[in-house]
């Protein structure tokens, strides 16, 4: 049993402060693309902990029904009781994760029907541009986007041609041609889920806009390996007022002043040891719940031999 309140207290501990670390913690903003994969871990690792609580849980107290045999009435009653309430921390985990992904595919179906709707119109009212490989809106409004699903599409209006030199084109149409390659609007509809049914959880009330910002940064980064810091920073300052469809990863999200801010002064990056620590205590974090698990059924299998062996001697 302490097995499973090690786990609920993981989680919680992740739920309630998890957040709060990782938007105070320098490096993720040093390492966007390591960042937003903490955040995703973080997510998936509070039910995973959540699920194995309520499963160990529900074989401690089977195991424990073997060995002591309980058949006296207060004994058989108080057993009864234990698994009444290991089936109801079960029946919540389970109910918990359930309405996580449900909230999660409800989120991720509605920006792809609103993602094919907006293609459907854009294939009747803008032109292709082959050169640029997006769309082009006749509108004097500033507007650069993305939109994810079946045909993922950059677009950009009249204006933006219009208005950014070649070099600040060149830099937002890499930007979001990266917030496709990268699927970050998935990531982000993950985000918006949770936070839409959980959001009294600290982690999950934070996590959607800490994680819209470190994917833009990532995108800010890509962009920039191939346009210049300058150009993508001054692109998108020019591009600050723009607007987007709700739906769409847009070059103008987040927050960005601190965006420009780092694109002109990158901070030193994180070096190959630490990057590869950094992958390794993921890896530890997410799997830790499971390796919980493990080490439980490697204890409780010798424990049901013994009471089986004991069963048949007597």
């Amino acid at each position: 049993m302490m097995l499973a309140w090690i786990l609920l207290g993981y989680a919680a501990v992740v739920a309630l402060l998890g957040g709060a670390v990782l938007r105070r913690s320098r490096w993720v903003t040093h390492y966007p693309r390591l960042g937003v994969w903490s955040w995703l871990v973080a997510f998936v690792s509070v039910f995973l902990a959540i699920a194995m609580a309520g499963l160990q849980m529900i074989s401690d107290e089977v195991v424990h029904l073997i060995l002591t045999g309980t058949g006296g009435s207060a004994a058989h009653f108080a057993a009864i009781s234990a698994q009444t309430a290991c089936v109801i921390v079960l029946t919540i985990a389970v109910a918990g994760t359930f309405v996580g992904a449900t909230a999660v595919a409800k989120s991720a179906r509605t920006m792809r029907r609103e993602s094919a709707r907006h293609l459907a119109q854009l294939r009747v009212a803008a032109r292709f541009d082959s050169d640029l490989n997006t769309f082009v809106v006749a509108s004097d409004d500033l507007a650069a986007y993305s939109i994810a699903g079946s045909t993922p599409s950059v677009v950009v209006t009249e204006g933006v041609v219009n208005t950014l030199s070649e070099r600040e084109l060149a830099a937002v149409v890499a930007h979001e041609a990266e917030h496709l390659r990268d699927r970050h609007a998935l990531k982000l509809a993950t985000a918006s889920g949770l936070r839409r049914v959980f959001g009294y959880v600290p982690l999950f009330r934070t996590g959607h806009q800490e994680l819209g910002q470190l994917l833009e940064m990532v995108a800010d980064d890509s962009a920039a390996r191939t346009s210049g810091r300058r150009n993508v920073a001054s692109a998108v300052l020019r591009m600050a007022e723009a607007r987007s469809p709700d739906f769409a990863m847009s070059a103008s999200a987040g927050n960005v002043s601190a965006r420009v801010r780092r694109l002109l002064h990158p901070e030193p990056r994180l070096g190959r040891l630490r990057t590869v620590m950094g992958v390794a205590f993921l890896a530890a974090v997410v799997s830790l719940p499971a390796l919980g698990m493990v080490a439980s059924a490697t204890a409780t299998g010798p424990a049901l031999t013994c009471a089986s062996v004991n069963a048949h001697a007597h």
